[in-house]
């Protein structure tokens, strides 16, 4: 069974194909590989922590750990190939061009769920498909924490421009419902006057990350 094949403007981080998405106990711990050393400082301050906390559910074994070093290795060893690997938690992702150094990741130790995807350019860089666009235009706003009276200020804000522009479902429930301060980089809107952008920068400087041209999907 090939990859999941993913539409897109692109290719992962604008110069890979393939993406491998395991999972591996403890993966956090190869973030940056550093080398054997920072894993198992890293390990050693988990198990110090869980240990305080009382978490015996999430045990670190040495088995874990040489795991850990095993898939550090490869991918010093393995290829020659560019790569990026980013890890959350216990998974791992692997981007690359070359599928081969992929499926030779799988086979190592204590990897598991291995999930294969490829970016296949569907459309014009900087774009995004729908199929009923009712917007001409995407505004992805910047992650960052906010206080309390800029988020009353955006709120008054979007509210004020709710018959003219389409708020994503999570920003939406922002606006609305939550009390949070945090604003996340996929909150977007949909719009086709820039107009109210110049006024959104000037309210809250920094907050637009990118804006996107929406077109039809045929």
């Amino acid at each position: 069974m090939g990859p999941h094949l993913i539409a897109r403007d692109r290719l992962f981080f604008d110069r890979f194909q393939y993406c491998l998405r395991v999972g591996l106990a403890e993966a956090s711990a190869l973030r940056g590989l550093k080398g054997h050393d920072a894993i198992d400082r890293s390990i050693e301050i988990r198990r110090v922590w869980r240990s305080l906390s009382s978490r015996t559910d999430l045990e670190i074994t040495d088995k874990h750990i040489k795991n850990l070093h095993r898939v550090h290795d490869h991918f010093f060893s393995a290829t020659n190939e560019p790569f990026k690997m980013t890890v959350s938690g216990h998974q791992i992702w692997i981007y690359t061009n070359n599928l081969e150094f992929l499926h030779s990741f799988n086979q190592l130790p204590g990897v598991i769920w291995p999930t294969y995807s490829q970016a296949v350019i569907t459309r014009p860089l900087d774009t995004v498909q729908l199929r009923n666009p009712q917007h001409t235009r995407r505004t992805y706003l910047r992650k960052q924490t906010i206080t309390a009276d800029q988020r009353q200020r955006l709120q008054n804000f979007f509210n004020n421009y709710h018959d003219s522009i389409r708020l994503s479902p999570s920003l939406n429930k922002w606006v609305m419902y939550e009390s949070g301060r945090r604003i996340f980089d996929y909150y977007f809107v949909d719009h086709d006057d820039d107009g109210w952008l110049v006024l959104l920068s000037l309210l809250h400087p920094g907050l637009i990350r990118k804006t996107m041209e929406i077109i039809a999907d045929k």
